[in-house]
């Protein structure tokens, strides 16, 4: 019924349509947020009842918590209640309410951005959102009641808007959005608003058909004369930009989680905490060898992280990442749960960095990137043989979650070595710092200033 509240596609396709196997993606966030909601009650309301399914002749509900039969108890992790949010918690109002069920109240309970675990803050804090949810029901009320039925053969026409996006992408986005239009000029990238409509007033809808003196950004630009021309185009300053890489050079890549709950002493909520590392170490005469480190348990994995990594930032003249400054925060969290004679050589290392996404950003651009800058993108373009599709593991905030999963949840029942998840995880880190290496190695060939010199 929330589907069918933004958008009656999704609702049909969700009741409609036999629903596929739950991905491991979905499985996952379900489990993190279950953690979540048993805490925060255990902390908060210990005597209420939690993780309950209700049926109603409305809807079948699915609720957080109710305290002594009367008060509606939502979790989530901010303070700020965001529209999905409200309007989960109001739908529930409304059809415990139709259902005969007395409440009467409502709390929201939510992380304390200001608790560092231990303590002493307190985990959780706790909101009184009565009005804001009976206002909420007021509005929203006459639309639950006159849902209807979304059981028919044929899917309601597309309702784009910003519910295809947010909370977060549709499955069926791809199929609302048909074929889309080859380097549009949503692709654009980062021209102000006004500028696309003044090209959308006069009647261009692809960046191939913007004449050549119309003035757009350098970037945007460089995006233009990729795209008329149909190749990869090169600007000047490649070789400078790479030219305070120093030998011997560590390709470097981090990988994170971001418990909701925080894991070990010290930690915030949701703060990124580093248990995975992947290095490309490459020598003067080019030849390169890998080091890769992973945590296992649900002990503290920085300090074993940081005593792995201080021979290596020792004996590294630079860092080459993507994105480095998140490798850099990564260093300096080490650093403060390094042994002393190690702190000061991570912290050192931060300050030796060659990044290679503004490099590219800036110098270069392939009609594949359309309009984006991330490595899978980039790699996908100008490394396809690298590209990420063969792995089971290929982004970034899957591996996050997994990783949560494998320290966490299923610590207890881990196989070690022999675990496949450990394997995709390694693999996906791997492929990030090789992917470095022979990116780094093609922009040093694609240098104007280099071919010139050859």
């Amino acid at each position: 019924m929330l589907a069918a509240l933004r958008c009656k596609r999704q609702a049909w396709e969700m009741g409609g349509v036999p629903a596929n196997a739950v991905g491991i993606e979905h499985q996952v966030r379900r489990r993190s947020r279950r953690r979540l909601v048993t805490a925060a009650l255990q902390a908060v309301a210990p005597n209420a009842e939690h993780h309950l399914r209700i049926r109603t002749p409305a809807v079948t509900l699915q609720i957080d918590g109710l305290m002594d039969g009367r008060t509606l108890i939502a979790v989530q992790p901010g303070a700020t209640l965001r529209r999905h949010h409200l309007e989960r918690v109001a739908l529930q109002w409304w059809a415990l309410r139709g259902a005969q069920v007395p409440i009467d109240g409502c709390m929201l309970i939510h992380l304390n951005s200001a608790h560092r675990a231990p303590g002493p803050e307190p985990l959780f804090l706790t909101q009184d959102i009565t009005s804001t949810v009976e206002t909420a029901v007021a509005r929203l009320g006459p639309r639950f009641a006159a849902m209807q039925d979304h059981s028919a053969d044929k899917p309601p026409d597309p309702e784009p808007g910003t519910h295809c996006t947010r909370p977060r992408p549709c499955a069926q986005l791809e199929a609302c959005q048909g074929e889309p239009t080859e380097h549009s000029l949503s692709d654009l990238y980062r021209v102000k608003d006004r500028v696309l409509k003044r090209l959308q007033s006069g009647g261009i809808t692809r960046i191939s058909d913007i004449p050549s003196d119309f003035p757009l950004p350098p970037i945007a630009d460089r995006q233009r004369r990729a795209v008329q021309s149909g190749s990869l185009v090169v600007d000047p300053g490649i070789a400078a930009a790479l030219g305070g890489i120093v030998s011997p050079t560590s390709f470097i890549d981090f990988e994170a989680v971001q418990p909701a709950i925080p894991l070990w002493a010290g930690c915030r909520p949701f703060e990124a905490i580093p248990v995975q590392v992947s290095v490309h170490q490459m020598d003067a005469e080019g030849a390169v060898h890998h080091l890769e480190w992973l945590a296992s348990g649900s002990g503290d994995p920085r300090p074993e992280l940081a005593a792995f990594l201080a021979p290596i930032v020792r004996e590294t003249g630079s860092f080459v990442a993507y994105f480095s400054q998140f490798e850099q925060n990564m260093l300096t969290m080490l650093a403060d749960s390094a042994c002393e004679a190690d702190r000061d050589a991570l912290l050192a290392s931060t300050t030796r960095f060659v990044d290679l996404l503004p490099v590219v950003r800036e110098h270069l651009y392939h009609p594949d990137f359309h309009g984006r800058f991330n490595l899978k993108t980039v790699v996908g373009a100008l490394l396809p043989k690298l590209a990420y599709d063969d792995l089971v593991v290929n982004r970034g905030d899957l591996a996050s979650l997994l990783l949560e999963q494998f320290l966490v949840d299923d610590a207890s029942q881990s196989t070690g070595s022999q675990d496949p998840r450990r394997k995709d995880l390694l693999a996906y880190c791997k492929r990030d710092t090789l992917a470095l290496v022979e990116l780094a190695r093609l922009l040093w060939t694609l240098a104007p200033e280099h071919r010139e010199t050859e």
